[in-house]
């Protein structure tokens, strides 16, 4: 859709900012259309939720897991003396 808008419309990337998930999402390899992003010049970089995720989140007790890197919350504050982990890596009790 962007190679027919451009040519109707030139200016059209200055005003588009592209919001992927991953980086891994505009890779050509990946990609579903004949066409690349990166054919384009935009005037705004890419913008990547997982990367920007502690920045949209907002509370008190924000949060990357040690193990993974997933971004959380929690109620409580997390001692400056454990590691912060998500559900999936927090150790269980014993």
């Amino acid at each position: 859709m962007i190679p027919a808008i451009k040519t109707a419309y030139p200016e059209y990337t200055e005003n588009v900012l592209i919001v992927s998930t991953h980086p891994d999402e505009l890779d050509a390899t990946r990609r579903q259309s004949s066409f690349s992003y990166f054919d384009f010049a935009f005037k705004s970089q890419p913008f990547y939720l997982q990367q920007n995720a502690d920045k949209i989140i907002a509370g008190n007790n924000i949060y990357r897991c040690s193990e993974c890197g997933k971004i959380f919350v929690t109620q409580n504050e997390i001692p400056a003396r454990q590691q912060p982990r998500c559900k999936k890596h927090k150790p269980h009790p014993r």
